[in-house]
């Protein structure tokens, strides 16, 4: 279920509770087994005490992250906006409808950088794969960043097949000023290229950081709009894919 603070956050970012809900998304008050179970770290009462609730997004079958509702601080001392399970893979999430088409080249796919983001494409009817973060490689030792050759593509991509496939990047617009986050992009550029795809880079005005962000400002949300809010979204995106042909981008009744 969800619950006020769920709704109003999946809202304000254009995606209707449903459709978060058909994804596997939910929300719990602040539990101590639930926390226990989900993120495989121990419970600290003190540090949970700002916590009120926490809304899960399920990656792959063991693996949780968690948007905060409340105030809590890592061990550094550092406030944070989500929670991951401990000693996972922090997987990118491939939603069912992507993975059935992982053999079929001639459907295309975006990359954005969180698994929120991705759910907002996937709401506007993109095909969508959510990363954590820019990369989109397997972790490397510290010792292997400066060789040349140490960027492999991760685990859960592996099995696509990417040659002639289009890939579309929706990173955020950051990577024009941070140095590491352009890095990133590259570096998952070429790894892509190498295997064969064509990537392309989606455009969007400069007031908005992220593609989610693009869509919720200049499409509206559900609340504002009604059911039209998700064709309007499905109608941008397909505009904002500037070379090459995106497929399925026939206006949605939402």
């Amino acid at each position: 279920m969800l619950d006020e603070f769920g709704e109003t956050y999946l809202i304000s970012r254009g995606i209707k509770p449903d459709f978060a809900r058909e994804q596997g998304l939910e929300e719990t008050p602040r539990n101590p087994d639930i926390i226990r179970d989900r993120l495989n770290f121990g419970y600290n009462a003190e540090a949970f005490s700002g916590v009120r609730s926490l809304l899960w997004f399920p990656v792959g079958h063991t693996n949780y992250v968690a948007r905060i509702n409340g105030s809590y601080r890592d061990s550094a001392g550092e406030e944070v906006r989500f929670l991951f399970s401990k000693n996972g893979r922090r997987a990118p999430w491939i939603p069912p409808p992507v993975s059935a088409v992982a053999k079929d080249p001639d459907k295309p796919l975006i990359f954005t950088e969180s698994y929120f983001k991705a759910l907002a494409l996937a709401h506007a009817g993109g095909s969508a794969i959510g990363l954590n973060g820019p990369w989109i490689n397997e972790p490397t030792p510290p010792e292997d960043k400066d060789k040349p050759n140490n960027r492999v593509l991760v685990a859960e991509l592996a099995d696509f097949r990417w040659r002639t496939r289009k890939v579309y990047f929706a990173f955020d617009l950051d990577q024009a000023t941070n140095g590491q986050v352009r890095d990133a992009v590259i570096r998952a550029w070429t790894i892509l290229k190498v295997l064969g795809a064509d990537v392309y880079q989606l455009q969007w005005d400069k007031q908005s950081k992220g593609i989610d962000d693009h869509l919720a400002r200049t499409c509206g949300t559900d609340q504002e709009n009604g059911a039209g809010a998700a064709a309007s979204q499905r109608e941008t995106l397909c505009g904002y894919v500037r070379k090459g042909p995106w497929q399925g981008c026939a206006p949605s009744p939402g």
